[in-house]
């Protein structure tokens, strides 16, 4: 994307030197890093704005416009003064080359996070967190991951983009062919589904819609959509978060928000899908061992999408526990024999790993049998298969004495 960062930049730099600094209390880090609010003097600013770089310049930056009888009035996002500003640069020392605000960026492009990728913070902070830039739901948030030194992006226009703008955008991304805006790797999106400012759980409304709006592109534009994950980090998780801020410490608070990243993301395409909820479990077999095997069979190999498996296993491993292993024990131990109670326990042991097993061994005997040809996994799975006809045999074994 072509930016002018010249003469418009000019006009930029000198309207953000008069913004305010962020003096609200959210318990978090100073939110310093090229983040403000407008001026409060903003009738003076205007008029030596026009004067000293001319109607044309200040028109085409975004900051105001003129009406009729040559009456200048600054653009509306600018009057309000509690809107948090985000300056993006070539260089440090250069004045910015656009502003980013709560409806997006003052030079009237749609995309925010088209400008985001430009900056020189973004290209120095992307790399360092495995190619990652977050998708906020707000320019709050924004301030708050750059305070931590995390590169950040509203969602503007994400929503609404057209085949032009989709194009584009993966482009300066990547995902087309592999070499992105910042350096030779794909950047992928973190969409961030939680309040940030307050380190509290709250779904962002907006970022349901744009991971749903994603999973359809995917869809029916045929747009790959693997380098997208939504954030939707744990009660636990955000505390650590915010207790790291609260005690002023923001290099550990952005290495739990990395952690969380690495624990708590999961596919947009899962996301999307209104059945899942990481924050809900399966009440019963049948729907736990579906949903095992849905979203490993369609997430196999997607960034996120390990974690939805995760979760899935989980949940499966407790419903096998509750509905089947922990019945065992319990009549186990009803018996007043000590040897038959420690006979019902070591069979309820066996049968927990036999049930927890036999998603994975279903799913790795599906993947043999699409490529005969791999002689060592052939084998590997022979191995298992025989490891677990000797655990079958164990049980029927357990069974047997029980019975004498």
């Amino acid at each position: 994307m072509a930016y002018n960062t010249t003469e418009d930049s000019a006009v930029l730099g000198e309207y953000w030197k008069n913004c305010r600094p962020i003096e609200r209390n959210w318990r978090n880090p100073p939110l310093t890093v090229d983040s403000r609010l407008p001026p409060e003097a903003t009738r003076h600013l205007l008029r030596q704005l026009v004067e000293d770089f001319g109607g044309k310049l200040v028109r085409a930056s975004g900051v105001a416009s003129r009406r009729q009888n040559n009456i200048w009035r600054w653009s509306p996002v600018l009057k309000k003064q509690d809107n948090v500003l985000v300056a993006v640069r070539e260089t440090r020392d250069a004045p910015p080359f656009e502003i980013i605000t709560p409806d997006g960026p003052l030079s009237g492009n749609p995309v925010s996070l088209l400008a985001t990728l430009h900056d020189y913070r973004t290209m120095i902070w992307v790399p360092r967190v495995g190619q990652r830039v977050f998708v906020c739901g707000s320019t709050e948030q924004v301030a708050w991951f750059r305070a931590l030194t995390l590169p950040a992006a509203p969602l503007n226009g994400l929503l609404d983009l057209n085949a032009t703008q989709l194009w584009e955008l993966s482009s300066e991304l990547g995902w087309e062919m592999g070499e992105s805006a910042i350096g030779t790797e794909p950047v992928h999106l973190i969409l961030v589904n939680q309040n940030g400012i307050t380190c509290e759980f709250r779904e962002v409304r907006e970022i349901r819609r744009l991971a749903e709006v994603m999973a359809k592109t995917e869809r029916h534009q045929d747009v790959d959509m693997s380098n997208v994950s939504v954030w939707s980090p744990t009660e636990p998780e955000l505390d650590k978060i915010s207790f790291c801020i609260q005690k002023r410490d923001p290099v550990s608070a952005r290495e739990a928000v990395l952690e969380s990243v690495d624990c708590s993301s999961y596919a947009v395409v899962a996301y999307a899908d209104p059945r899942f909820d990481p924050r809900r479990k399966p009440d019963n077999y049948i729907k736990a061992i579906a949903e095992l095997y849905r979203s490993t069979e369609q997430l196999d190999g997607v960034p996120g999408g390990g974690n939805v498996g995760i979760i899935a296993q989980a949940a499966f491993n407790a419903i096998v526990d509750r509905d089947l292993v922990n019945p065992v024990i319990a009549k186990a131990l009803e018996n007043p024999d000590p040897l038959r109670r420690s006979l019902g326990v070591l069979l309820a042991e066996s049968l927990r790993s036999i049930h927890r097993q036999t998603p994975g061994l279903s799913r790795d005997v599906d993947a043999l049998s699409a490529n005969l040809s791999d002689s060592q996994r052939q084998k590997q799975l022979s191995d298992q298969l025989k490891q677990r006809d000797r655990q079958m045999a164990n049980v029927m074994q357990i069974a047997k004495a029980m019975k004498k």
